[in-house]
């Protein structure tokens, strides 16, 4: 498998939801219960939405 056909990285992944956050005026949550708590409330919103 190539570098191209890899799946992303850890930094990519991390740099794709800052973006998304920063996108949607949310803050990066500081712990991992305020992120546990962010999923849910994005999922919440996904199956609201659609």
């Amino acid at each position: 498998m190539s570098a191209r056909d890899a799946p992303p990285t850890t930094k990519q992944v991390y740099a794709l939801c800052r973006a998304l956050l920063q996108e949607s005026g949310r803050p990066w949550p500081g712990t991992r219960a305020e992120a546990s708590a962010l999923i849910t409330r994005l999922r919440g919103e996904r199956q609201a939405a659609g």
